[in-house]
């Protein structure tokens, strides 16, 4: 099982926390949003890792490699990080990832211990999703359809007729990744790579049959902005 972590924006509405960092480096918690998160991977058997970088990568690299000295970590440089969005992030996992399963995260995700443990032991082609929020024009938003699977995915889906939010932390089969990296690569050579990683997968949905795992009321935040910020450190501790 490989775990592939999305770690390259810029995260310019963080500013200026992140002029001179990561955001995936920003504190919460005496760590950092992304130590939180392979510490919680780790916990769960969870150690072969993947991670698309970017902005200040080296302050990235350096502090994981400080920080887990003994760990096996794969950093891939997204050249284009400026300029495009995390579907190019997701393209570049793609030589390190086929014919593997996957566990897919999102490094700006700060979420309670019980939430990894929960895609940990979850079956594969599943996706964690918070259907008990309040969601707003913000969210990725999913639909499922009668047998359960998840029919659409966006943030355009009508809030209140939504079932619930994609909180960046998905579980694939090899098979269902080398579908999805197929579209994903058609998006890109079209040249369609201002958009999310979640617009490919929408578009397969219909043959990728996948399941929610509902987050159970267990907290957690996508940090994008200074409020998301301090609602988590109110929550998860400064």
């Amino acid at each position: 099982m490989k775990v592939g972590i999305l770690a390259a924006g810029i995260g310019s509405r963080l500013q200026p926390y992140t002029n001179d960092k990561p955001k995936a480096l920003l504190e919460i918690n005496k760590t950092t949003m992304i130590g939180n998160l392979i510490k919680q991977l780790k916990d769960n058997n969870l150690k072969d890792f993947v991670i698309i970088v970017g902005h200040e990568d080296k302050k990235l690299i350096n502090y994981l490699r400080n920080t887990f000295p003994k760990d096996h970590f794969k950093f891939i440089y997204n050249s284009n990080y400026y300029n495009m969005n995390n579907i190019y992030s997701f393209y570049l996992l793609k030589p390190y990832v086929l014919n593997e399963d996957l566990i897919l995260a999102n490094s700006d995700l700060i979420c309670e211990d019980a939430i990894v443990e929960l895609l940990a032991k979850s079956p594969l082609n599943t996706v964690m999703v918070d259907n008990k929020k309040k969601l707003n024009e913000e969210s990725m938003k999913i639909l499922i359809n009668d047998k359960g699977h998840i029919s659409q995915m966006g943030k355009e889906l009508i809030p209140s007729a939504s079932y619930g939010e994609y909180i960046g932390l998905l579980k694939l089969s090899h098979d269902r990744v080398s579908q999805i990296m197929e579209t994903v690569g058609d998006f890109i050579h079209k040249g369609e790579v201002n958009v999310w990683y979640e617009n490919a997968i929408n578009k397969d949905l219909r043959i990728l049959e996948l399941l929610p795992i509902s987050t159970s009321g267990h907290q957690w935040f996508e940090i994008d902005t200074h409020e998301d910020y301090s609602s988590a450190k109110e929550i998860f501790g400064l």
